[in-house]
């Protein structure tokens, strides 16, 4: 797989997952009233905002990946 195709996967995959758990969640009822449904929805934040701060990265102009570590 060359570099470019490894950059386009890397960038597509987060903005992908990003959309799957933002449509999770807005399927949790609003009222977050048992144990299971507050637990789920701190797991999907928690996700949301390490997806966040993958795109983040990967948005800014240069990115500098280090190789053989």
């Amino acid at each position: 797989m060359n570099v470019l195709a490894l950059q386009f996967m890397t960038l597509i995959c987060p903005i992908s997952g990003f959309a799957e758990l933002v449509s999770e969640l807005n399927k949790l009822p609003v009222r977050t009233d048992s144990l299971r449904t507050r637990t789920r929805k701190m797991e999907l934040e928690r996700q949301l905002a390490k997806l966040e701060d993958g795109i983040k990265v990967f948005s800014r102009p240069r990115v500098f990946v280090r190789i053989g570590e």
